[in-house]
């Protein structure tokens, strides 16, 4: 196994098909990047509804992908550079202007197609507008954001995970995540790329990464797992108890990918 964001890895993937020499067996990802596999047919259907009993909620796109966990990105900030009643106003505070050149943008930008879903467009890339508006600090990755947060670099980050902002947590680091409402969450979900080079491995695999057992595994090691329903992890737990609101990716594709085109575009502006 070997770690690649979701966009270089549909890359990768779609590179290796013409050929037909995929090296690829599974990959996993947000609802945002699948057409980029689903639409160049490039993913097998799953026959887990039926021989495993995987709910049908759990199975997407007509059986190529098995829901596996959530992402979810939270206001996070370094608590010896602000606090939490800063964002008592909810998300418009992390547009205030006393954040300019302290403030850490993830490059991607997930949380406002998010937030559009919740709110709508307008209100949602204006926001983004006003935070563009501010200079942030523009930062690629989520794991980096998170670092750099810690680091001090900045006092407040939009683009790292709650689950990154409790490891770092256990590690002595000054970070928190607002309890503040929508929390937008991403859906990752697993595919069997077609071709695979172990194709029943990859289908074993993408069924086990759904169930109580490896998600009880992934939240021991990552604190990620998923923000809802029966096997939902104490991160989740934490949101509920805090009473805030969770704003999950919709199913349909094509409008995530055009939601997160959006932000991409207005980020990539940034002069």
């Amino acid at each position: 196994a070997f770690k690649i964001e979701p966009g270089p890895a549909m890359e990768r993937i779609i590179g290796e098909a013409s050929p037909g020499r995929q090296t690829t067996d599974v990959v996993d990802s947000p609802i945002s990047y699948t057409p980029l596999l689903m639409n160049r047919d490039l993913v097998v259907s799953y026959p887990f509804d039926k021989e495993f009993a995987v709910p049908p909620d759990d199975l997407l796109f007509g059986k190529r992908a098995i829901h596996s966990y959530n992402l979810d990105v939270p206001i996070c900030f370094n608590t010896e550079l602000a606090k939490a009643s800063d964002f008592a106003g909810g998300w418009e505070s992390i547009a205030d202007p006393k954040w300019r050149g302290r403030f850490l943008l993830e490059a991607r930008g997930i949380v406002f197609p998010l937030l559009a879903l919740a709110w709508g467009e307008e209100r949602a890339y204006g926001l983004l507008q006003k935070l563009l508006d501010n200079k942030p600090i523009i930062i690629k990755g989520g794991t980096p954001t998170i670092e750099a947060l810690a680091g001090g670099q900045g006092a407040v980050a939009i683009g790292t995970y709650g689950g990154r902002v409790l490891q770092y947590q256990k590690d002595g680091a000054p970070v928190d995540w607002a309890r503040v409402g929508p929390i937008p969450a991403m859906i990752y979900s697993q595919m069997v790329v077609k071709g695979a080079p172990h194709p029943n491995a990859a289908l074993l695999w993408a069924y086990w990464t759904g169930t109580a057992d490896h998600l009880e595994e992934l939240y021991k090691h990552h604190y990620f797992g998923r923000l809802r329903g029966p096997t939902i992890s104490p991160l989740g737990r934490m949101m509920q108890e805090a009473k805030a609101e969770i704003v999950f990716e919709t199913t349909d594709a094509a409008e995530m990918q055009r939601l997160l085109a959006k932000a991409g575009q207005m980020i990539g502006g940034l002069k």
